[in-house]
């Protein structure tokens, strides 16, 4: 850092050039802007040495325990383009710094993810934690291991990696049911018949829900039994099978109308519309 002797007049001699945005400062002129990158960022050594630069102040900020925003926007881009991959690799395998991370900015993560493979020196599942990730003894996860599960699994599901994200998800439902964990076991269940209607296995998907749908009726979760009915007459209605759709959409109309849900009704009722006008009872509809 700049000793406050020299700082004053160098800020207010550039001023005019810049903005502050949540306290950072960035160039306002496009033309300087421009200028600044063909005097001294036209040379690719320079450009990598702004690299290692902005990657070592931020190292320091983590080293000093004062991580903040930046470091989890910054860094990892930082080490990748200053070709530390090993550095970015290790950034992105400490699970509390990838779930602040992902906490953060889901988007900015996945777009991480993306560089080694798209740059051909390694892919997304170097950053995973192997140990956790290949563990098939879940009597041996903890609460935070299995936290972590969730942030990968998370992320695999945001980056379209389905069947990786599936794998995940399934571990996190294996973990909560040999734990009794009813929280972990429906988290990775209903992940899971998600993913599997979107990918069209439309009959995995309906029994997943059929599974939800038990664990949610025995301890009464009226609000989670019902969003089951709803996603359960989807999964009916894209295999064309209106009578068993109807059934359901009409149980969850029937309940938000109990509750006087309207928005939800609303919902509801035209699911129940569309439904019996493909089963073409026109006048029901």
């Amino acid at each position: 850092l700049l000793p406050q002797a020299y700082w004053s007049p160098f800020y207010l001699a550039i001023l005019k050039w810049i903005i502050q945005v949540k306290g950072n400062l960035k160039i306002g002129n496009s033309a300087f802007k421009e200028a600044i990158i063909e005097k001294y960022l036209k040379d690719p050594e320079n450009v990598l040495l702004a690299h290692r630069l902005t990657a070592s102040y931020f190292l320091k900020m983590v080293e000093q325990e004062k991580p903040g925003a930046r470091e989890f926007t910054e860094l990892p881009y930082a080490l990748f383009y200053s070709n530390n991959y090993n550095g970015f690799v290790d950034f992105y395998a400490n699970r509390e710094t990838l779930k602040n991370a992902w906490s953060y900015s889901p988007s900015l993560v996945t777009q991480y993810f993306y560089l080694p493979e798209k740059h051909d020196i390694g892919n997304f599942s170097d950053i995973i934690n192997q140990e956790i990730a290949s563990s098939d003894d879940y009597t041996r996860l903890q609460v935070e291991d299995v936290d972590y599960l969730v942030t990968v699994a998370e992320i695999f599901q945001a980056m379209g990696y389905y069947d990786q994200a599936k794998m995940f998800w399934n571990m996190i439902a294996g973990v909560g049911q040999q734990n009794n964990n009813d929280e972990q076991l429906e988290i990775g269940v209903s992940h899971l018949a998600f993913l599997e209607m979107q990918s069209g296995n439309t009959d995995k998907a309906i029994g997943l829900y059929e599974h939800l749908l038990q664990l949610f009726e025995h301890k009464n979760a009226e609000e989670d039994i019902v969003s089951t009915y709803h996603n359960l007459g989807l999964c009916f209605q894209s295999k064309e099978e209106n009578e068993q759709a109807y059934q359901y959409f009409e149980k969850a109309a029937l309940y938000f109308e109990e509750k006087k849900n309207t928005p939800k009704l609303l919902r509801a009722l035209i699911n129940c519309s569309n439904t019996l006008e493909r089963m073409e009872k026109y006048e029901e509809a």
